[in-house]
């Protein structure tokens, strides 16, 4: 019998397909499993897993990693909670098309990014998404393996040269066209839509079906964050409509779980035979912005500000009917100032009282006290929105909806730099694993049911092959933990003031054969790989 280079003994091993647990080793050799079962031999590094689960690594459905990469590849977040693979390139945000300054500047004039991280990452360049995965590769490589969608508000600001609320011409389609193809061709696993933001919400279905055929050609994904200015369950079922009428896969992405209608509507697609599936963020503190970051979201929801810049918006906030304007569009300002905390100003006067309390005392409107903390402050104020969630009792998440087999968590976590890590963050979704562990076994789903939502679901709707499974021939990526030891912190347990916490809990993460992480301690290997759909 030939020696191994990891054995993983004494373990309950749950090897992602559902089934009852078994008593079984695993050995890796290279990069792969080359069995499950007993007495498998001897090896070069043994793991006792006394006690503890072993299951394939965790796959996220929903991240935003593909810029982050080119700066920060450890994403210890992600590691340090099991996740193996993350599907990238979400929310129609994409690495593609044409120059790399271009996808920068878009993803800047979106908020995603500050406009030093986008002069950092400018040093590194591409035109295709081949371009990229070289780029990362020449960067180092990653600590865990990344799929990636295409970005349909990258492309069709990038084709039709500005976020312009018309459909696109002829010219334009077959462009768009064209380079959702190339994108298929080197190894996109989809293209994912955010039907709320500037410029994709001016896409009819009508367009969006159009360029999803192309995507079905290839086998690819549809994964939309919808449209939910229309109503969650309508805009859920026009993501529906699009899978169908196009023959693509769906996956509607973070899916409240308190929208019942919304999942009944896809598990009647289902029942039609119709692949969807859901992710959902299991709980979220809500948005954490500072101010110089806030300017930056303000322009990307006003159209006529989204092509002008932040100068036009500061500009914007010194008039009344600028004002009027932006509180109209910017989602941030619709919500109750009595839920809008001020936070991270240094100041014992203002620091943690809401907007609506503060604004009071000094005889303003909420939206004017937000206004004009924006232009006196910029940097040294951050206002904390949806703090007093409701969504995270003890009677939440809905039994009814957790119990659906075909929905997983996907932990949305913001893009976050490490070079700046206050500008915007949220507290909890770090966490997201251990919060859909602890919210489905309160409801009742076995260990086994959950890590295959996390593992071999995904792996399948995405065409990840030989990934989301323990079995002979899979790629190891292999993770080794007691569910009943991780921990994040609780709402109550969180500080604001850190942007930054990790789960703790995990034994082992293993990816490709490598490990990354022994004991909650992440090393620097960088054994990730871009993922092609298989």
């Amino acid at each position: 019998m030939a020696r191994h280079d990891i054995l993983i003994r004494n373990g309950k091993v749950i090897d992602g397909t559902g089934k009852p647990p078994l008593g079984a080793e695993v050995a890796i050799r290279g990069d792969r499993i080359v069995d499950v079962g007993p007495n498998l031999g001897e090896a070069d590094h043994v793991i006792d897993a006394k006690g503890k689960v072993v299951a394939p690594g965790f796959i996220d459905p929903h991240a935003h990693l593909e810029l982050l990469l080119l700066l920060q590849p450890d994403s210890s977040e992600y590691v340090a909670q099991g996740i193996t693979t993350a599907v990238n390139g979400n929310c129609g945000h994409s690495v593609t098309p044409y120059e790399s300054k271009r996808v920068l500047e878009y993803h800047y004039r979106n908020g995603l990014i500050s406009i030093d991280f986008r002069n950092k990452a400018g040093g590194r360049s591409w035109k295709d998404l081949s371009g990229y995965i070289q780029a990362v590769k020449d960067n180092g490589g990653t600590a865990i393996n990344h799929a990636t969608l295409l970005g349909h508000g990258t492309l069709r600001w990038s084709v039709m040269g500005g976020a312009l609320d018309r459909p696109p011409t002829e010219e334009e389609n077959k462009e768009l066209e064209r380079l959702v193809a190339e994108g298929m061709e080197q190894g996109a696993v989809g293209m994912s839509t955010g039907l709320a933001y500037i410029p994709s919400r001016y896409a009819t279905t009508e367009e969006i079906v159009d360029l999803t055929r192309t995507v079905a050609k290839y086998n690819g994904v549809y994964a939309s964050h919808i449209r939910y200015y229309l109503g969650i369950e309508e805009a859920t079922r026009e993501a529906i409509e699009i899978g169908r009428r196009s023959g693509a896969r769906v996956q509607v992405s973070h899916l409240h779980m308190g929208e019942v209608g919304a999942y009944k509507a896809i598990d009647e697609a289902r029942a039609a035979g119709q692949p969807v599936l859901a992710d959902t963020i299991p709980q979220s503190t809500g948005h954490l912005v500072r101010g110089d970051r806030l300017i930056q979201f303000i322009m990307t929801m006003t159209p006529e500000l989204f092509d002008v810049g932040v100068e036009g918006v500061l500009e914007a906030i010194k008039t009344l009917e600028g004002r009027k304007r932006i509180a109209q569009v910017e989602p941030f300002f619709s919500h109750d100032p009595n839920d809008v905390y001020i936070v991270n100003t240094g100041d014992e006067k203002v620091e943690a009282r809401t907007v609506a309390d503060v604004a009071a005392e000094k005889g303003l409107t909420p939206q004017d006290l937000m206004f004009d903390l924006l232009l006196e402050r910029e940097t040294g104020v951050t206002f904390w929105f949806g703090r007093n969630r409701k969504d995270t009792g003890t009677d939440f998440p809905p039994a009814e909806v957790i119990q659906y087999p075909w929905m997983g968590p996907g932990s949305d976590v913001l893009m976050v730099e490490q070079s700046d890590p206050t500008g915007w963050y949220e507290l909890m979704r770090p966490g997201c694993i251990v919060h859909f562990f602890r919210q489905a076994r309160a409801r009742g789903v076995s260990v086994e049911e959950i890590i295959r939502r996390m593992t071999s679901m995904p792996a399948e709707h995405f065409r990840l092959q030989d990934r989301g499974v323990l079995k002979k021939g899979a790629f190891a990526d292999v993770v080794v933990f007691d569910p009943d030891e991780l921990y994040y912190p609780s709402r109550d347990e969180v500080d604001y003031r850190t942007s930054r916490h990790l789960v703790k809990g995990m034994d082992r993460v293993i990816v490709n054969g490598v490990i990354v992480l022994e004991n909650d301690v992440q090393n620097d290997r960088r054994p990730g790989r871009m993922l092609r759909r298989g």
